[in-house]
């Protein structure tokens, strides 16, 4: 998520001091007291907590640590400083890896699980003309590019697989894609 993207949002939380006594939904209530018990048990005071629709927060007295609610867990989406009004971001969001581009799918989506899912941004696999039908036949599209398509179903809460043909080679691979475009397309939808 972009800087401009998380300030924007954050303005969307509704804060609650915890102290107070007030009911919290289901899911994210567990999904912040999971967080609260993982990150923050005897570390810094938190002040208080906030949820949006897909959106969990904890405020502290410098920072707010924002995830999204994947509905299976948190993403982290990035922290914003008080003081010098900065926003620190996931290592996925802000830089693009490099790395070996694979002979196969299949290597592809090995090295994907051995990684548990974390730093793919980047990688990419050779893939047959009846590879690139395949998917481009199994689901319909989340959206078309220059050279190819990106497939409708996520890797994960932001990344997935961007089929291309460049002159004749076919490829795959693990693209970012905003909140901001994925919400767009899912609206007109």
């Amino acid at each position: 998520m972009k800087p401009e993207t998380l300030k924007r949002e954050l303005k969307k939380v509704e804060w609650h001091k915890i102290e107070e006594d007030f009911t919290m939904p289901a899911a994210q209530g567990s999904l912040l007291n999971a967080l609260l018990k993982e990150y923050f048990v005897g570390k810094a005071k938190v002040l208080e907590i906030g949820w949006t629709l897909d959106m969990v927060a904890v405020k502290t007295a410098k920072q707010i640590i924002a995830w999204k609610d994947t509905g299976i867990g948190a993403r982290f989406l990035g922290i914003l400083n008080y003081l010098e009004g900065s926003v620190e971001q996931h290592p996925d969001d802000c830089k693009k890896q490099t790395t070996p581009v694979f002979d196969t799918m299949a290597g592809l989506r090995k090295e994907i699980r051995k990684r548990k899912y974390n730093n793919i941004l980047g990688l990419k696999a050779k893939i047959t003309a009846k590879e690139y039908d395949y998917f481009l036949e199994v689901l319909p599209p989340f959206k078309y590019t220059k050279n190819g398509f990106v497939m409708s179903e996520a890797l994960t809460d932001q990344m997935y697989y961007q089929f291309s043909e460049i002159g004749k080679k076919f490829y795959a691979e693990v693209i970012n894609m905003e909140d901001e475009e994925i919400m767009k397309l899912e609206i007109a939808r």
